[in-house]
């Protein structure tokens, strides 16, 4: 008995595993690339295979073949029967006006053999197995809202904890959402240690060219540890994330917690290579073959981890002092102080130790204080970098009104008196003579605080007189003896 058998030759693919190029993405960022793994199967008498890329960008279409790497060539016919080769990276610029964003990619596979001729259909027209990919944008270009210093880490989301952004455009692709998000720290603020698991948070919102965070924007939250990622590798990421891209979409990172070990580290942000994946998936793939790109463009500043920053008030000034445990290259502290807490003005210097191992004590004095004022800290290295303190406030209470001293008692109508008045509040004083009647008027200093004023009534004939002194439903009385 004979069987004849007639078996049929598998046909060539693009590998899809986790480290075969192409094969394991469903989409292209505009100015990403990589190779092909091709896998001849079951065909012999492989020469070389290639990858067939048709871009349709709306325009017609372009065709480009890249084969295996020439060194690969002439495959099996030199008794090489490896299942695969690699072609080079492809190149956007081989596809002209047709590579842009949003465009179609139809790769498939060609084989050429030992005696020359090519499959299938001689070489033209879709080869085997083709996939589909589709082009998207990613655009790390700077960003003027990226803070250069982050002030503090409350856990409360505001535009000064701004730390990266960037953009996310499908072009005329639609019903597509981020589904995947990574990035890693390059700075020197180490995951765990100085900012918490949980401390970044991603906002989004459609890209209008003018648009600003406000707070008010959807959001997601990454963390260091999803999924079992390591604690302490500075990666954070979240595999679940559903945010739609409607269009081309602004993102914002916000660093809203950090740890008190922060002392001075910083935040350089980088999406990951291959840190974003899509929905729906394309050939079951959903991974963007995307670039690493930094997307904080700048490295930012965390707060100082002093030992200590505190302030009083004093009689008529504010002392602020200060300690550090260790100091590297510092330059200088500078004293700055706000009324709102959101505009500053420095109004002091200190100069730091430089290089210092033990502890630091430091001091500055506001000699013009406001009734409340912000203060902060900012310290300088000497390679020009900074980093800031937490924000403290000292809120002056006022003894009110106070005369201190008439003098001379009794004058010829040249006198001078000493007193304390509240700032910013209407007030006034007035010689009153022995009828009652009002002989001399004059408004208190809207400045306040301690100061004489010189009264010159030498005009007023001798006798007793009343000097009051009125404001804020305080009255004070003295009796002034005119003599000449």
């Amino acid at each position: 008995l004979f069987i004849v058998s007639n078996i049929v030759a598998q046909d060539p693919y693009i590998m899809d595993g986790t480290s075969d190029g192409l094969g394991k993405y469903g989409y292209l960022e505009y100015d990403a690339v990589t190779y092909s793994h091709l896998n001849r199967n079951t065909h012999g008498n492989v020469r070389h295979l290639g990858a067939r890329w048709w871009v349709d960008g709306g325009s017609g279409g372009s065709e480009y073949v890249y084969w295996t790497t020439p060194n690969d060539n002439n495959w099996q016919c030199n008794s090489d029967n490896g299942a695969y080769k690699s072609t080079n990276d492809y190149n956007p610029g081989d596809f002209g006006g047709e590579w842009q964003i949003g465009a179609d990619c139809y790769v498939s596979v060609y084989a050429e053999y030992c005696d020359g001729t090519k499959n299938p259909n001689g070489g033209s027209g879709t080869g085997y197995n083709e996939k589909q990919f589709q082009v998207i944008d990613v655009d790390n270009s700077p960003y003027s809202g990226v803070v250069n210093q982050v002030p503090d880490g409350d856990g409360n989301c505001s535009s000064d904890q701004l730390v990266a952004a960037f953009t996310i455009d499908p072009g005329s692709l639609s019903s597509l959402s981020l589904k995947r998000f990574w990035f890693k720290n390059i700075g020197t603020a180490q995951e765990g240690t100085d900012i918490p698991n949980d401390g970044f948070t991603v906002f989004y919102e459609p890209y209008t060219g003018s648009e600003t965070f406000d707070g008010t924007e959807s959001n997601f939250k990454v963390y260091g540890d999803y999924n079992s990622n390591s604690t302490t590798n500075n990666e954070y990421g979240n595999d679940a994330v559903t945010a739609s891209l409607n269009g081309k979409t602004r993102f914002y990172v916000l660093l809203c917690d950090i740890n008190n070990s922060s002392n001075g580290t910083t935040v350089d942000l980088v999406i990951l290579n291959d840190g974003i994946s899509i929905d729906p998936g394309l050939n079951g793939k959903n991974l963007l073959r995307v670039n690493e790109a930094n997307i904080t463009n700048n490295s930012i500043g965390l707060p100082i981890n002093m030992e200590k920053f505190k302030g009083y008030a004093d009689k008529d000034a504010n002392i602020l002092n200060w300690s550090t445990l260790t100091e590297s290259n510092t330059s200088m502290f500078y004293v700055e102080r706000s009324e709102s807490g959101k505009e500053w003005t420095s109004i002091a210097k200190v100069e730091a130790a430089g290089d210092s191992y033990m502890k630091k004590d430091y001091q500055a004095i506001d000699r013009k204080p406001l009734s409340k004022a912000f203060y902060r800290l900012r310290m300088t290295d000497k390679d020009g970098r900074y980093s800031m303190s937490k924000v403290i406030s000292i809120e002056r209470k006022e003894a009110g009104l106070k005369l201190n001293a008439v003098f001379p008692n009794p004058n010829d109508g040249n006198f001078v008196v000493n007193l304390t008045s509240l700032p910013d509040s209407d007030g006034q004083m007035v010689l009153v003579n022995a009828l009652g009647v009002k002989v001399y008027t004059k408004s208190l200093s809207k400045k306040g605080g301690t100061y004489i004023e010189k009264i010159n009534v030498n005009h007023l004939p001798d006798g007793i007189y009343t000097l009051l002194i009125e404001q804020n439903n305080t009255v004070i009385t003295k009796r002034v003896a005119i003599s000449k």
